[in-house]
C-alpha cells in the first residue's frame, strides 16, 4: 500500500499521465493557442463599446456550456457538440502561460474574480502552461482528467467573449465607523467595460455588448470578512447583467 499512491499520481486515471495526455494534445492545442494569442493586438486596438451590438453569422447560436450535465460511469463527462464559445480576460491573450491573476483596482491584493464566468484556469491557462512547460499553473502537477476536459474545451472553442473590464472600482468600508466598531454604511463599488466577441480562427469581429455592474443600496452580509462579501456581491451583480445579456444569444455558462 505505501507505494501504491505514487504510482497511481504518476499514471494519473487509466493509466494516463501528464505527458501522454500533453503530447496527444499539444499540435491542436499549440494551434489554436497560436490564433488566440494574435487575437491580442487585435482586441486591443478594438475602441470599448458604448452600446450592445452583436452580429453572429446566420443560424449561429452561442454556447458556453462545454460538457453536458451530469457524469459518466468513469467519472467523465461527455461533451457537449452545441458548444462553441469560451470565456477569458484581454490581458490572458497574448500569453496564457504567463497571464498574473486579476486584482480589483484598490491597491491592494484582493482578487477579482467572476465565479460563474471565469473558467480561464482550466480551460485556458492550464493547457497553455502543460504545453509549454509540461507542468500546470504555477509548477503545479495537472490532475489529468482535469487536463484532459481542458484541452477538449480549449480545442473545441470557435468563439471567444473577452472580458475588457476597465473600472473594477471595489466597495468600501467607512473608517469612522471602522474605529467605532459599527459597520453600517459602505461606499458603493462599480464594475465597467464591455466583452467583445471573435471567431478565433479569422479574428474576425463579432460585436459584443457592454458591461456595467454597482453595488445594492442595501448589502445583507454575515459576520466575517465583510468587504470580501460586499466585492463578490458586486462581482455577482456584474455577472448577473452579463448573463443576462448573453441568454438574448445563447445559453451561458452554468
Amino acid at each position: 500500500m505505501r507505494y501504491l499512491l505514487p504510482l497511481l499520481l504518476l499514471v494519473g486515471c487509466g493509466g494516463k499521465s501528464v505527458k501522454s495526455v500533453a503530447d496527444a494534445h499539444r499540435a491542436a492545442a499549440a494551434a489554436k493557442l497560436a490564433k488566440i494569442s494574435e487575437l491580442a493586438p487585435v482586441v486591443e486596438k478594438q475602441p470599448l463599446l458604448t452600446q450592445d451590438s452583436l452580429s453572429l453569422p446566420e443560424g449561429v447560436r452561442l454556447d458556453y456550456r462545454p460538457f453536458r450535465e451530469g457524469y459518466n460511469s468513469d467519472m467523465s463527462r461527455s461533451p457537449n457538440p452545441e458548444y462553441n464559445t469560451a470565456i477569458a480576460f484581454e490581458h490572458q491573450l497574448a500569453k496564457p502561460s504567463t497571464a498574473e491573476s486579476l486584482y480589483w483596482q484598490s491597491g491592494g491584493k484582493d482578487l477579482f474574480l467572476l465565479s460563474g464566468l471565469d473558467h480561464c484556469d482550466q480551460w485556458l491557462i492550464e493547457p497553455a502552461c502543460v504545453v509549454e512547460t509540461g507542468m500546470g499553473r504555477n509548477g503545479s502537477e495537472p490532475v489529468v482528467s482535469l487536463l484532459e476536459e481542458g484541452f477538449s474545451w480549449l480545442e473545441r472553442t470557435k468563439y471567444l467573449l473577452v472580458l475588457r473590464l476597465r473600472t473594477r472600482q471595489p466597495p468600501g468600508l467607512v473608517m469612522e465607523e471602522l474605529k467605532a466598531g459599527e459597520m453600517k454604511t459602505f461606499s458603493g463599488g462599480r464594475i465597467a467595460g464591455d466583452a467583445v466577441l471573435y471567431e478565433i480562427d479569422t479574428a474576425r469581429f463579432l460585436g459584443g455588448i457592454t458591461v456595467e455592474g454597482r453595488s445594492d443600496e442595501n448589502v445583507e452580509v454575515r459576520k466575517g470578512s465583510v468587504h470580501s462579501q460586499l466585492q463578490l456581491k458586486l462581482a455577482a451583480n456584474a455577472e448577473a447583467e452579463i448573463r443576462k445579456k448573453m441568454e438574448q444569444v445563447g445559453d451561458p455558462p452554468r
